[in-house]
This record gives C-alpha cells, structure tokens and sequence, in this order.
C-alpha cells in the first residue's frame, strides 16, 4: 500500500504541488480531510488518525453529480453532492485517496 502511495506522488502531481483546502467533518478529534488542487485536478484525502474504526461526514463544496476514482484500487464511486455532505467509513489508521473524474454526458 504504501509503495502505491510514493508511486501516487509521481503519477499526481496535485499531491506535491496543488494547494490544500481544509475540508469540515464531524470527527475532527480523530480524522483529517482535505482536498489537493492543481488545475481541474482534485483529489480528497480523507485520513483517520485513531486506532479505531471511524464513520466520519465530511462537508464538501455542493455540486452536481460526479465521479471519483479511488487511486488505491480499481473502480469508481458516485458521489451526489447537492447537499455538500459524504460519508465514509474507515478502519482503524485507514484512509481515502480518490479523484475527481469527468463525466461522460450519458453518464450525467
């Protein structure tokens, strides 16, 4: 895993290089979540710090429907953000690393 991650720094460069946003959620004893940007590149990291496993709500900017890929493992997964708020479940030290993907107009 970890070896994915230094590769992610070469293959992303808004993780070295895009400005960080804070970004608001409910655990914030325990969790860190923000977003990396570069260009139309985003990427939201979502981080739990506990040795325990977490349900946090993060607050994100309200948008239409996206895409993101995790860039850990293969897939998408569809966020609807009208409201601005997503949840995530994480273990115990685990974390979230995905990006913003456009989508197709058949998709939308």
């Amino acid at each position: 895993m970890y070896k994915k991650l230094f590769a992610m720094r070469s293959s992303e460069p808004a993780l070295t290089s895009g400005s960080v946003n804070w970004i608001d959620n409910d655990q914030p004893d325990s969790v860190l979540s923000f977003l990396r940007k570069l260009g139309n590149t985003e990427i939201l990291c979502i981080i739990n710090l506990s040795n325990r496993n977490v349900h946090v709500t993060i607050d994100l900017p309200v948008m239409d429907y996206y895409a993101v890929q995790n860039l850990l493992s293969p897939g998408k997964t569809w966020f609807s953000l009208y409201s601005g708020r997503v949840s995530a479940d994480l273990t115990a030290f685990g974390y979230i690393v995905s990006k913003k993907i456009p989508l197709s107009p058949l998709e939308r």
